[in-house]
């Protein structure tokens, strides 16, 4: 409750003072020593996103920039007799303002996790995802983050185990989120088990790390 009313103090003033407009949003990164070193590479552009939603009885708006990363790892670097190519992993971060500075309301935060989560369920077809794990830890900036895990299959050419981490804290001024998705355990084709592939999610976890 002395959460919400926080937040309704905030939006209050904000109204008051005639904006209802959040800061334009800048991208949440990883710095790029650490991505040479832990081989990974930004994909595309920063791309941006506005969109209204109900904070506190208010109609607001929220302002989102996404940047996408790829391991440069291929899984058949480990597996040889890999049919296809495919990159080991992929991450994506978001940062998002809305007006007057406050921390994003938990339902807000969930439901761009969901999109951001569902986007890669679709694009990829991953089916049975489920929760499996909750857990927490510190930025290298000194933020308290969450995260929570989930694990599907992506079943096409070859059957892989994915695991999707959705991860998110609050800074000064926005709210970060981050969500990663990698394979794990025994890859099967053509109803055989030709590799097994170990957990990313240690090195994931430490990349999300270091997202300022």
């Amino acid at each position: 409750m002395r959460f919400v009313a926080l937040v309704l103090l905030m939006l209050s003033l904000t109204l008051v003072l005639g904006c209802l407009e959040a800061k334009e949003a800048w991208p949440a990164v990883i710095p790029d020593d650490v991505l040479e070193s832990a081989g990974w590479t930004e994909v595309g552009n920063v791309s941006y996103e506005t969109f209204e939603e109900e904070i506190a009885g208010l109609k607001v708006s929220v302002n989102v920039a996404v940047q996408q990363y790829s391991s440069t790892k291929s899984i058949s670097e480990s597996i040889p007799s890999m049919p296809v190519e495919s990159s080991a992993a992929g991450l994506v971060t978001a940062r998002v303002l809305v007006p007057g500075g406050v921390s994003l309301p938990e339902p807000v935060m969930e439901k761009i996790i969901d999109k951001m989560i569902q986007a890669y369920v679709e694009q990829l077809d991953i089916t049975g995802l489920r929760h499996v794990e909750d857990g927490d830890f510190k930025t290298d900036s000194g933020f308290d983050a969450k995260y929570s895990v989930y694990r599907g299959v992506l079943d096409k050419e070859v059957r892989l185990n994915v695991e999707i981490l959705a991860a998110h804290w609050n800074d000064d001024e926005s709210t970060i989120i981050v969500v990663a998705l990698y394979p794990y355990g025994d890859v099967v084709y053509s109803g055989r088990t030709i590799g097994s592939i170990q957990s990313l999610r240690g090195e994931v976890l430490e990349l999300i790390k270091k997202v300022e």
